[in-house]
């Protein structure tokens, strides 16, 4: 029998309430080892007990935790999202877990089937998709893949960001036809993206198209990858259809900001601005 999994919701004297990966929540004599949003092995138990068991951490949920723990634990504070053709998004809580996964296109499907990434810490979950199978026929063939990353603190906004970046230059250094980009965001920016049902990855390339060619309507290529979304952004150049992507560029040689994060954007092809945010380029 596979061993059951739990996340330590709360830890008072020497009880621990741990919700199993079902939503159940049960009661357990406290390891010293554990903390609060851990992920555990559940010992097991005897059949027998189940009923009764069940029915007083239930109680003992209520009365410990409080009819808002699972909200508390489910409410999301930050995102991390990768498209390169798959388009992926994880939801995360306060305890740096996934407890949302959304896929907006159906290669984002095809990787989230076969991959059980809730509970999992982000770092972990998004280190998983970057090493499914699927991701490497991408990188093989010179894609661009964009991250992007919000929290609602800065701090941690900006410890993510790095983060994110490790994963990114560690697939640009194995696949060096890779074209990546590291964003942090604001929440107006995935509000507008999930608006369009799109990541805001790929928002940013919509709204960069947008800027490029102000007649175009970016509805049309809400399901566009984001290799197809810079190819169509360059062939708007080079028909002399606007001027963004060459004024992006400009930003990033004067050291302005293009994008609208709390705290700027980061890429793996980048420059320094003056505020120490950084831009990115298309080679």
């Amino acid at each position: 029998m596979k061993a059951q999994t739990g996340i330590v919701m709360k830890i008072e004297k020497n009880t621990a309430v741990v919700m199993k990966n079902g939503g159940e929540f049960v009661s357990l004599p406290a390891n010293r080892s554990w903390k609060t949003g851990e992920v555990i092995l559940l010992p097991e138990k005897r059949r027998s007990l189940r009923p009764f068991y069940t029915a007083a951490a239930c109680l003992a949920l209520v009365f410990t935790l409080g009819a808002g723990s699972f909200h508390y634990y489910y409410a999301q504070t930050s995102l991390v999202s990768i498209d390169v053709n798959p388009s992926i998004e994880l939801g995360i809580n306060r305890f740096n877990r996934v407890v949302e996964t959304r896929a907006l296109n159906p290669e984002g499907e095809q990787i989230l089937a076969e991959q059980n990434l809730k509970n999992l810490p982000w770092q972990e979950a998004v280190d998983t998709i970057m090493g499914a199978e699927e991701m490497e026929g991408y990188f093989n063939s010179a894609s661009d893949i964009v991250v992007t990353v919000y929290a609602k603190t800065a701090d941690t906004q900006e410890s993510m960001l790095k983060e994110v970046r490790q994963y990114v230059d560690t697939a640009s250094a194995e696949y060096p036809a890779l074209q990546s980009e590291c964003h942090a965001v604001d929440e107006d920016t995935v509000s507008q993206a999930h608006d369009y049902g799109v990541t805001p990855g790929k928002y940013l390339y919509l709204q960069e198209l947008k800027e490029t060619d102000p007649d175009v309507d970016i509805t049309d290529y809400t399901h566009h990858s984001i290799e197809e979304l810079q190819g169509q952004i360059d062939a708007c150049e080079s028909h002399g259809e606007g001027t963004g992507h060459e004024e992006h560029n400009n930003h990033a040689d004067t050291g302005e900001t293009t994008t609208s994060p709390n705290d700027g954007q980061n890429s793996h092809h980048s420059e320094d601005s003056s505020d120490g945010q950084e831009n990115h380029h298309h080679e």
